[in-house]
């Protein structure tokens, strides 16, 4: 006996959802079987129920749960624009939505109200596409009122990451007290010092002091007082107008032998425990990152030297190293500096080949990613950020001691020649400090060691010429701090490395000797952070060769120091991973 099997196709129309949207949105308009009138600041919107109920939970409350408007023609609407439920109305009809600066939030927030997803979503990331330092406040001020999860981490991580910024505006000043609080209690904070949390806490405070003085304590317990610095202190209780505020921030001076507590009663007494973290925020700047260089094997009398890709951490704190992802290509004397929370390396040498190459690091992701190439090749070269932008200062261009300077946009992700040094030269030492860069030392057209220092405005383009190093000097490291500027080290052809380092007063014009290293080093990755320099690794000739006692030549080291100006004083760090020389450092 046969069977006949039934053959059926269950599938669905590609253009049926499309064609069933423009019919109702074509009803709608002409206001055909409409059964329902919405009334908003005396403006009618005609609709149909079962519509606004499936699109929206808010409707479908109203006319399913045996509330009075479920018997009504036309319903009044309060607490909305009409101009904005227009823009929403329409949404529903048509599924297209027109957002923009001036109707984003306002529409954000009835879409919320109406619990239309779609339209959250959009206006979302509208804002998300948008935000930036000076408005990222308002919009996790908004998105915590309206309680938009997505929106508010999304605005919460920006502001975080542009902490400095963001607390400088006037959105910042107008919170409330719990987000201040949860603000300046995040453990995710991007700063260089704990005194930025302080300077922000009492901007809020003194914003409006008869309301907030009583919110004092509170928000000073979101501040880890103890990691910041006697003169730091110092100087933000000078800039304190309000004599009660300068009176209460002085009984917290680190160091202070009666650190007291004002109390909510007003009443100063001792404490023996307060909420005093000494441990730094998780991205507060506290990393030290060494790149690149090179090695020389000093356990024969001909050396080998192997250019070096690694890359590793120091962390100041928990003073430890930590190795990452190597370079894609290795080299020395190269040019290092952050800019977008990456590390951009460019240019240097490998094998007597001179570099244009150009690449980044991401920390967070421990990946390198390539970069547009420099103009030029460059050896011994300074590289700055600054505003934004990329310096990419002298050095040894191609085949001869260069002048020009280049600028790398990261909007149109290209280098251009912007300018040229007064002085050709190469392996000096290049700071950026408050809008300046600094050029001192190097290595001349004539291949010796100079003494010139200047100073480069790149918004005006103006040369400064300033005081003269005490001693010419090249493969050095210049840091800034202060109102200082520090040359580490370096190379002289008389002396041979150095361990001598000079002072420069930005406000007096002159440079002085303090303490040297206990150490000459020539080519030493060097970085300041929190006041202190950090110098690691370079060449030495005060180390011996292990194969003979009488011939003393530079080997490279792995061994770090670092220096506290306060005290004028040297002190050893944990040895590198790594030995190496003509290295950079940079702090992230």
């Amino acid at each position: 006996m046969s069977t006949k099997q039934e053959l059926f196709l269950e599938t669905s129309s590609p253009g049926y959802s499309r064609r069933l949207i423009e019919n109702l949105a074509s009803l709608w308009n002409d206001s055909c079987f409409c059964d329902v009138t919405l009334l908003i600041d005396r403006k009618r919107f005609p609709a149909h129920k079962n519509v606004l109920a499936a699109a929206s939970p808010f409707f479908k409350a109203m006319f399913l749960s045996g509330m009075e408007e479920q018997k009504r023609d036309v319903i009044e609407l309060h607490g909305m624009s009409s101009e904005i439920f227009s823009i929403m109305i329409s949404f529903i009809y048509t599924g297209l939505v027109k957002v923009d600066v001036d109707t984003c939030q306002d529409l954000l927030a009835l879409a919320d109200m109406l619990g239309v997803e779609d339209v959250v979503e959009i206006c979302s990331q509208f804002l998300i596409d948008n935000i930036s330092p000076q408005n990222c406040v308002g919009i996790y001020a908004f998105a915590d009122a309206h309680n938009i999860k997505d929106l508010k981490h999304q605005s919460e991580l920006f502001l975080e990451k542009n902490f400095v910024e963001a607390t400088k505006g006037e959105e910042f000043t107008q919170l409330e007290l719990s987000s201040v609080l949860t603000i300046l209690g995040s453990e995710r904070l991007h700063i260089e010092s704990e005194s930025q949390v302080l300077e922000a806490a009492l901007d809020w405070i003194l914003f409006d002091l008869p309301i907030r003085r009583k919110y004092f304590l509170q928000v000073l317990n979101q501040v880890r007082l103890n990691l910041i610095s006697h003169k730091q202190f110092h100087q933000i209780i000078d800039a304190c107008k309000d004599p009660g505020i300068k009176v209460t921030l002085a009984k917290f001076v680190p160091n202070n032998d009666c650190t007291q507590i004002l109390h909510l009663s007003s009443l100063y007494i001792p404490v023996d425990s307060v909420n005093m973290a000494t441990w730094p925020r998780q991205n507060a700047k506290k990393y030290i990152y060494v790149i690149g260089g090179f090695a020389q094997n000093k356990h024969t009398f001909v050396s080998s030297i192997s250019t070096l890709d690694t890359v590793e951490r120091f962390d100041i704190y928990t003073q430890k190293w930590q190795t990452f992802q190597g370079m894609h290509h290795a080299r020395s004397s190269h040019g290092l500096a952050v800019l977008d929370r990456k590390i951009v390396a460019a240019g240097g040498e490998d094998a007597s080949l001179i570099s244009d190459y150009v690449e980044c690091f991401d920390p967070d992701e421990n990946f390198w990613m390539p970069m547009p190439s420099m103009n030029h090749p460059r050896y011994g070269l300074g590289l700055v950020s600054l505003s934004g932008y990329l310096y990419a200062v002298g050095g040894y261009v191609g085949s001869q001691i260069g002048t020009s300077i280049e600028k790398y946009d990261p909007y149109d992700r290209v280098w251009i020649e912007m300018d040229k040094m007064p002085h050709p030269r190469f392996s000096m030492a290049v700071v950026e400090y408050e809008g300046l860069i600094y050029l001192a030392g190097g290595l001349s057209e004539h291949y010796t060691e100079c003494d010139k220092v200047e100073s480069y405005n790149p918004v005006t383009r103006e040369w400064c010429t300033l005081a003269k190093l005490n001693y010419p000097r090249a493969y050095h490291g210049l840091v800034a701090a202060d109102g200082y500027l520090y040359a580490v080290g370096g190379f002289n052809e008389y002396k041979g490395s150095l361990s001598s380092v000079e002072k420069y007063s930005i406000k007096e014009n002159t440079w002085t000797n303090v303490t040297p290293m206990q150490i000459s080093r020539a080519g030493a990755g060097v970085a300041m952070v929190d006041g202190r320099i950090y110098v690691f690794g370079g060449r030495s000739q005060d180390v011996e060769l292990a194969v003979t006692n009488s011939f003393r030549a530079s080997v490279t080291l792995d061994s770090a120091e670092c220096y506290d100006p306060q005290i004028d004083s040297w002190k050893n760090l944990p040895k590198m991973t790594f030995e190496r020389c003509e290295t950079v450092a940079v702090v992230l």
